[in-house]
């Protein structure tokens, strides 16, 4: 019950939730119309033109351009959203006129600058600044009289918080600055008086703290101790939060719940912190990096539940506490929560085990180390129908019963048969033969599932094989859940329809598909399947259940265009042996008329003698210089005298 009315508190200021209650309140909603040729003076005269301004008491005036909120809000206005704007800075004083405001919704402007003072609204109760631009608080040098309770700062550029930051909030239930920038800064993050009153009191009021996503490296007591009736602490997604330990929660005993999932840099917590918190519930570590998680000191009417899995335990006994009180210790997703032997461990720890066994493993382990002369269920110095404490190597107190004490015995026996090794069990291996059946060829033990009624975890997809431009063979591991079938959801890259395979094999891990599109990029999703629903998409833990692959170019475009590539190139070659075949034609062409012109052709006939030759180039005018007399050496003046070259002759000479 305390948990539905704290769930149903944090989201008050939600959207969801003003829906029903402005449409019972005779409220007035504005559609999201946005001019881009119109400024923001048409933007005001448009939010405020028609509207009903006497007996509303909602407005939404989201996404329409704002820069200022409108001067036109009624007095009877008690929710307002004017979320998603262009809004610069916010004043108390714009709101003064507006007595019966209970929920003002501002996320996501540009809010800088926020004056904050005497003239709130009395009834103002919830104030969402989520997502602006607020690098500092309001200063107050009076205390205003009232306040919000509830204080949204989520995802601005906060780096430090001074001493004395939400004086003006003294009223302030809950706080959330997660998705800050809180830790970034060379300040540290928070100041130790951070939360302290005008007075110097504790803030007393705040009982809801959210932190989750800030640069924080660890939870100082200094400011801590200034939440006195804190309940609620959330750490999640805190990439730099190594550790938790010394005297955090000294001051803090009414502490519920604390909340640091998915904070991969967290270590270790030294878990006697918690011996001063006797009202916690609730500690949720699930997909962090502990390797231990010992036990500590109780209140004797506490009931815990704690969220360990995704985490890289070490097997050891000590974790084995867990377990051996159900009715005060609830471990959430039991079945997950697995722990590894440590590196060089020679104990009975041979592989990776739930914690769930652990208690029957460490029990074996302490009865086969019995002195030989010692009795099974008891040792020397145990009276008769009593038991005994003894310490176990690890440091957890092991309950040793009498003889007599049989039917204690028997019961042991029966949850934890002796002797029994674990079933040849892979969660990867493709027709895996299920633990059901394994168990009953064999005495073993298989991992723990969840129940068939819980929706199971999703399966961790190990990979995509034998990619061709039209087929791919998806492979993955099954979850640590009850599944009776499994589904294969993918969907091509621009295109908006979604295509599945359903009702495959419980034992199946692999799956081809076929029909693809050649060259596309695909989205593809594995889904586990039982009688409660399917499992999420949304990776958990070290679980990814999706990917994205392309497929290979067609085999036919490839062909036809190494085809066309040698066809072009055989062409070209062609082309080019023609053109340097009519160039060598021209060539020859060329150089045989030069031959014939300048040159005599030296071949002479047998019978035909020197003399013939010369008369025979006399005729035609050319006379070569083997005609001229024996011995002289032929002048440039008679060379010059000689007749000119008469191409007629020529042919009359061939």
């Amino acid at each position: 019950m305390r948990w539905t009315l704290f769930v149903l508190l944090l989201t008050v200021p939600s959207q969801s939730e003003a829906g029903p209650q402005q449409e019972k309140a005779s409220g007035f909603q504005l559609s999201p119309q946005r001019s881009p040729e119109s400024g923001g003076s048409a933007a005001m005269a448009s939010t405020c033109e028609g509207l009903p301004t006497a007996g509303a008491t909602a407005w939404i005036l989201a996404n329409r351009s704002l820069e200022r909120l409108p001067s036109c809000l009624p007095r009877t206005l008690q929710s307002l959203d004017c979320s998603r704007n262009k809004l610069l800075t916010l004043s108390v004083g714009d709101l003064s006129h507006l007595p019966e405001l209970q929920q003002l919704t501002l996320h996501h402007n540009s809010i800088a600058t926020l004056r904050w003072g005497l003239r709130a609204p009395p009834r103002l109760r919830a104030l969402d600044l989520s997502y602006n631009r607020l690098n500092r608080l309001p200063r107050c040098v009076r205390i205003p009289r009232h306040s919000p309770s509830v204080l949204e700062l989520a995802g601005n550029p906060l780096q430090e918080l001074p001493p004395r930051a939400f004086v003006c909030f003294p009223a302030l239930q809950q706080l959330n600055l997660s998705s800050t920038e809180l830790g970034s800064g060379a300040q540290g993050g928070i100041a130790p008086a951070a939360f302290v009153g005008g007075a110097g009191e504790p803030m007393a009021t705040l009982k809801v703290l959210d932190l989750s996503g800030t640069h924080l490296q660890q939870i100082e007591s200094g400011w801590i101790r200034n939440l006195p009736n804190l309940t609620h602490l959330y750490l999640r997604k805190m990439p730099r939060l190594r550790t938790l330990e010394g005297d955090v929660f000294k001051m803090t005993p009414n502490l519920q719940q604390l909340d640091c999932h998915n904070s991969p840099a967290l270590t270790s917590v030294h878990t006697h912190i918690f011996q001063d918190t006797p009202s916690l519930e609730s500690l949720l570590f699930h997909n962090c990096n502990l390797s231990s998680f010992p036990p500590w000191t109780m209140n004797s009417s506490q009931v815990l539940s704690v969220t360990l899995f995704g985490n890289p335990l070490l097997c050891s006994c000590e974790l084995s506490w867990l377990f051996l009180d159900a009715t005060r210790t609830v471990i959430s997703r039991a079945a997950d929560t697995m722990c590894s032997p440590a590196a060089g461990s020679r104990g009975p720890f041979s592989g990776p085990l739930p914690l769930s066994q652990l208690s029957g493993v460490c029990r074996s382990d302490q009865s086969t180390n019995l002195a030989p002369n010692q009795p099974e269920g008891g040792q020397p110095g145990v009276t008769e129908g009593s038991s005994h404490l003894t310490p176990s190597a690890s440091g957890i107190p092991i309950i040793l019963l009498d003889d007599d004490s049989q039917e204690e015995r028997a019961r042991e026996e029966v949850d934890v048969p002796l002797g029994r090794g674990r079933c040849d069990y892979n969660l990867c291996r493709h027709l895996q033969t299920p633990c059901v059946e394994l168990q009953k060829h064999s005495r073993c033990t298989c991992p723990g599932l969840s129940r068939e009624d819980t929706v199971p975890d999703p399966p961790q997809l190990q990979g995509v094989s034998e990619v061709t431009d039209t087929s791919m063979l998806i492979s993955w591991c099954a979850p640590y859940s009850v599944v009776r079938t499994y589904e294969i959801h993918y969907s091509m890259e621009g295109d908006p329809r979604n295509q599945s395979v359903r009702e495959i094999y419980a034992t199946a891990r692999q799956h081809p598909l076929y029909g693809l599109s050649p060259g596309a990029t695909y989205h593809v999703c594995v889904v586990a399947a039982n009688a409660a629903g399917l499992s999420q998409l949304e990776p958990m833990g070290w679980r990814r259940p999706c990917t994205t692959i392309t497929t290979k170019p067609s085999s036919v475009v490839i062909l036809l265009a190494l085809s066309t590539s040698c066809g072009l190139l055989i062409l070209s070659t062609l082309v080019l042996s023609v053109c340097l075949c009519r160039r060598g034609q021209k060539l020859c062409g060329q150089n045989h008329d030069t031959y014939l012109v300048s040159f005599k052709n030296p071949y002479q006939m047998p019978h035909e003698s020197p003399s013939q030759d010369c008369r025979q180039s006399a005729a035609i005018g050319v006379l070569p210089a083997v005609c001229e007399a024996p011995g002289s050496v032929p002048s440039t003046t008679h060379r010059q005298a000689e007749p000119a070259f008469d191409p007629m002759k020529l042919q009359a000479f061939y």
